[in-house]
Parts: C-alpha cells; sequence; structure tokens
C-alpha cells in the first residue's frame, strides 16, 4: 500500500488563500456592475449627507462660542471691574483682570478659527484681551471702533456681523439707557474659517463658497477661471436644489448646497464629477488590479515568511548558544527596522551590558587584589616600623614604662588591623578606631613638633560599612608630605561634619607650608581622570582611595581636595550613610552580613 503523500502546510495555506479569494474577486466584479448606474447617486448622497454633517457640526460649535461668550457676562470679576473697579487695589484689579482674561483663553482656545476674544471697559477706558493678542493683552479703549461696533445690525440667532470684512460675535451688557457697559467680542478669522470650510468634504480639486447675503460676507476659494461658475448656477434656476450638475467647458461640476440658519449663510461646495464618481471601465480595472495585486503579495508573503522569520529565529539561537558558551562578544546585524531588528538591539545591550558588568566586577577584584598587596606592603615598611621600636627602646630606657606599655598596646592593635584580611568593608567605628591609634603613634613620635586634634566620630555614624583602610593612608599622607618639615607649630585636624542627610564628611587638614598652588592643581586634575586613563600599576594611595569608594559606593562618595584654612592641604572623605555597592549594584548596608 503506497503511503499517503503528505501535503505541507504552505500549500494548505495557499489553497485556503485561493479558495477564499476567488469567490470574492468574482463576487466584486458582479457587484461593480451592477451597482455601476446607483454608484453615482449614493456617491452624491454621501457627500451631501457629509457636508450636512459638518455643517451641524460647525452650527454646535457656533452656539457653544455664543453660549460661553453669553455665560461670561455673568462673571463676577468682569461685572464688578465694568461698574464698580475702585473697590479694587492694584493687585486685586490686576488679579481680576487675569482671571478675565482666562476665561477669554477658554473661549478663544475653542476652536482655531477664533481670532481674539477681547472684553471692552468704557469705565476702565481699557479693553482686555486673550492671550496672543499682537497688540498686547490690555489696551487702550477706542472709542471710533466701539461706537461702529454698536452701531452695527447682528444677523441671525448667532448675532453676527460683518466688521470690515471680518466676521464679529459682539455680545453686550447695558445699562437702563442703552449705554454699553461692557462688551465682549469674538472675532473670527477669515483665513483659518476658509481652511475649516475646505475641510467639510474630503475629496480632491473641491471649491467653496460661505456667504451671508444680508451682510455681504463672502468667502470662497474659487480661481478666476471658476468665479462665473456658482453665478451661472444661481441664475440658472436651480438654486433651491440641494445638488445640481454643472459643466464648464469638457468638465463636470456638481454644486452642493446647505443653509447655515444659525449665521443666516448659506454654504456651496463646488466638485468635479470625476473626482466622485470615477467611470465604471476605470473602476473594474483598478479592481482587477487591486485583486491582482493582493493575489501577488499573498503569494510573496508566504514565500518570504521562512526569510523573515525563520532565518533570523535561527540566528538568535545560534547566538544565545554561544551565550551559554561564555562568548559575550557575540553581535546580531540590528540595522534592520523591524521587530527582529529590536530583539536584536536588545540582544546586542544585553550581551554589553553583560560583557561590561563581568569586567566591572573583574576591575573591581583586581583594584582590590592590588590594594591588598598595597596594605602589604604598607605592614612591612621599614620606616614607620623601625621609628615606632625606636620610641618604644627611647621609653624603656628612660623607664617611662607607662608610656612604653600603651606605646607596645597601640603598636599591637594597628598592625593586628592592618594584617588582617577576613574582611574587605567593617564598620567606621572600627576605621576611625584604627585611624586614631595611628594618629596617636604618630603624635608620640613627633610629640613637641605637632599638635594632634582628632574629632569625635558622631554617633548616628558608628555603624556606616566602609572599605577598609582608607582613613589611616590619608593621614600617612599629611604626616609624610605635608607636615614633614616642621620643626614646631605643625597641626593635624581631623574632623567630622554630618549634614543631617545622605553624607557624613571626614575632613583631614594640616598647616603644612609646601604645597603649592600649581601642585594642588595638578593632585586635582589627577583625581578627575577616569579609570581607564592611568595604569593600574600607578594608582597611590589617595587615588586608590578615591576609586575604591566610588567603586564601592558610586557618584557622590570619594576624595576631594582643596585648600585647608590651616594654609596646607584639606582631604574630605564623603561617606555615604545609607547604601554601598557590591559587584556594581546598590544594597543597603543594613542588609550586609
Amino acid at each position: 500500500m503506497k503511503a499517503k503523500k503528505e501535503i505541507s502546510t504552505f500549500k494548505r495555506l495557499l489553497s485556503i488563500f485561493l479558495i477564499i479569494i476567488f469567490p470574492i474577486i468574482i463576487t466584486g466584479f458582479c457587484a461593480i456592475g451592477f451597482y455601476g448606474k446607483r454608484s453615482e447617486q449614493e456617491a452624491l448622497n454621501l457627500v451631501h449627507v457629509q457636508m450636512k454633517y459638518y455643517i451641524e457640526k460647525y452650527e454646535e460649535n457656533m452656539q457653544e462660542v455664543q453660549r460661553r461668550t453669553i455665560a461670561l457676562l455673568n462673571n463676577k470679576d468682569l461685572q464688578q471691574l465694568a461698574n464698580l473697579p475702585e473697590i479694587y487695589s492694584e493687585y486685586e484689579k490686576s488679579r481680576a483682570v487675569l482671571r478675565v482674561q482666562h476665561e477669554l483663553d477658554n473661549i478663544k482656545n475653542f476652536q482655531k478659527y477664533i481670532k481674539d476674544v477681547s472684553v471692552v471697559l468704557p469705565r476702565l477706558e481699557r479693553t482686555i484681551h486673550a492671550e496672543g493678542y499682537e497688540k498686547g493683552s490690555y489696551t487702550h479703549l477706542d472709542y471710533k471702533e466701539l461706537e461702529e461696533i454698536m452701531e452695527l445690525n447682528t444677523i441671525g440667532v448667532a448675532g453676527v456681523c460683518n466688521y470690515y470684512g471680518e466676521l464679529i460675535m459682539p455680545v453686550s451688557a447695558r445699562t437702563l439707557d442703552g449705554l454699553p457697559i461692557y462688551v465682549i467680542l469674538v472675532r473670527f478669522s477669515p483665513e483659518e474659517m476658509k481652511k475649516e470650510f475646505s475641510y467639510s468634504v474630503n475629496i480632491s480639486d473641491s471649491l467653496f463658497q460661505f456667504l451671508i447675503p444680508e451682510e455681504g460676507f463672502v468667502l470662497d476659494d474659487f480661481p478666476e477661471e471658476t468665479s462665473g461658475m456658482l453665478k451661472e448656477y444661481m441664475a440658472s434656476g436651480k438654486e433651491d436644489r440641494d445638488t445640481a450638475e454643472l459643466r464648464m467647458g469638457h468638465k463636470k461640476w456638481y454644486v452642493f448646497r446647505e443653509p447655515v440658519p444659525f449665521l443666516n449663510g448659506i454654504y456651496y461646495k463646488l466638485i468635479p464629477g470625476e473626482n466622485i464618481i470615477p467611470a465604471t471601465k476605470t473602476l473594474m480595472l483598478l479592481a482587477f488590479l487591486f485583486f491582482s495585486a493582493t493575489v501577488v503579495c499573498i503569494w510573496g508573503f508566504f514565500m518570504s515568511a521562512h526569510r523573515l522569520i525563520n532565518e533570523p529565529m535561527r540566528d538568535m539561537v545560534a547566538a544565545f548558544r554561544e551565550v551559554e558558551k561564555g562568548n559575550f562578544k557575540v553581535r546580531l546585524d540590528g540595522r534592520e527596522t523591524n521587530d527582529f531588528g529590536y530583539l536584536y538591539r536588545a540582544f546586542n545591550t544585553m550581551t554589553e551590558n553583560l560583557q561590561t558588568s563581568i569586567d566591572k566586577i573583574y576591575n573591581q577584584k583586581m583594584l582590590i587584589q592590588k590594594t591588598e598587596l598595597k596594605q602589604l606592603q604598607a605592614q612591612i615598611n621599614p620606616h614607620f616600623l623601625y621609628n615606632s621600636y625606636f620610641m618604644l627602646h627611647r621609653l624603656i630606657k628612660k623607664e617611662d614604662y607607662e608610656k612604653a606599655v600603651l606605646l607596645s598596646k597601640e603598636m599591637g592593635t594597628y598592625f593586628r588591623y592592618i594584617t588582617r584580611n577576613g574582611r574587605d568593608v567593617v564598620d567606621l567605628e572600627e576605621e576611625d578606631g584604627h585611624a586614631r591609634i595611628y594618629a596617636q603613634l604618630q603624635g608620640m613620635r613627633f610629640e613637641g613638633r605637632i599638635r594632634i586634634v582628632y574629632g569625635e566620630l558622631p554617633e548616628n555614624c558608628r555603624k556606616i560599612q566602609v572599605p577598609r583602610l582608607i582613613i589611616q593612608p590619608i593621614l600617612e599622607n599629611a604626616f609624610g608630605h605635608g607636615l614633614e618639615n616642621k620643626e614646631e607649630n605643625g597641626i593635624l585636624r581631623v574632623e567630622y561634619r554630618d549634614n543631617g542627610q545622605d553624607i557624613v564628611s571626614l575632613f583631614i587638614e594640616d598647616n603644612g607650608e609646601e604645597l603649592s598652588e600649581q601642585e594642588l592643581a595638578a593632585l586635582k586634575d589627577d583625581f578627575g581622570r577616569q579609570p581607564e586613563e592611568r595604569e593600574i600599576q600607578e594608582v597611590t594611595g589617595m587615588v586608590n582611595i578615591n576609586r575604591r569608594m566610588k567603586i564601592f559606593y558610586g557618584k557622590g562618595a570619594g576624595l576631594y581636595l582643596s585648600r585647608s584654612e590651616l594654609g596646607g592641604l584639606c582631604a574630605e572623605l564623603r561617606i555615604p550613610k545609607g547604601e554601598i555597592r557590591e559587584n556594581g549594584e546598590n544594597v543597603s548596608a543594613s542588609n550586609r552580613g
């Protein structure tokens, strides 16, 4: 028995597509032929419905403008400014004017074709305008203009009138004698109204005319060659029809008429016949081309699906397998603008971040190793060790056993701390205690030459987590460089300052005279360099401290140098209270083990 031949999914989808699309194509051609004669009237009706809907919406907007304007007549600030301005102080008057201007802005911003909304206050001899008026928001009253406007006859329910070719809507509050107390004027922009009326029906090459016969107000976008067409239509006796057909040369035009009762106006729309109803043969050809293009596009879709989906997915799977092997340098081409381009770029960003994180952790560990090497070198530094033993020898020889006992105890505590490698992070209280012991040892050595002023560590800062050996090297720098040549009156001052928020600063200052401004500037420049700009082997003690602080805490922490009030160097060690960074991430100090 022969095995049944398997049909691929692609062929099945193609067959289903053809079964569905062919009846649609045949039905479409039949419908075009059957409804070809009726399409003209239906298209004309659709245009008329669209135009009627647009005019109704336009009238609703104009009614809303009128409603808001009339409502503004009852505004308390406006009434008091117009009738009793003297009850306001200058400040209160300015605030009232701003509130009125805000109401004017609300009306103006309601529609784009509102050019300006203003209120005329005869008693103040001022006119308040909405924001954006070209002459300013608070102008002197133009009495001539006010008289001309008050003499105009308003037309329609909207109460509009034509003022020098510009449509305006005046609304006034009057005295019993008919004199205006204040007048609200809404001015409509002819240019913006043209744009608004031209959008009534979205058909290319269409023209319009808006006419208010009683006011002689006309807006249109007619070119010269078609300016007489509407006059011909009006003279033909067809003006009472909603839709009429006109011919200009060999070109057929349709004229649509819609009254605008709210403004006592009439709106005309002229549309070329060829733009409303294409010829039937052209429509049939376009339909055939459309369906043919649809078939080709669907076929192309199925043929390109493999290339557009399967291949990118295969590349992504291969790239992830490389990442599983530890190759974080693999990259995908993310130049495409499709979804896979986004996924490729996201993948590249992910691998770059992973590589950066790995490099950062590696550099941190390398830096820690270098720091530990420096510590080992420091612990066998012969100068400090010899000086301490010689000092202990002198005390014993002078039979000052009390100081000798103290010195030997402090030396033991000191060397035990610097040789202990169990923890990289300690409480600030421990680090301060170690530095204080170092200062005491140096104070005994330089007794009579250097006075040490060591401030107390604030109680709320004692449990802050800090890297080990960040204070003693700064003190060592002060003794070894700033105060080395001081024979007398040397001062070393150590002081904590808590800003009460998230930073505690440790200031270590000396009154050394060796540091010049050029040397201080060079030190600051060296501190400002990025880690990749200097070799790790060349990191000095204080620069090393600065880098360790920034690695552990991030921005804001570190060592900052300046000129001390005492005359020498001031080293400020900024220590954040709340968080410490491990492996490039911030964690709460309270959550550390």
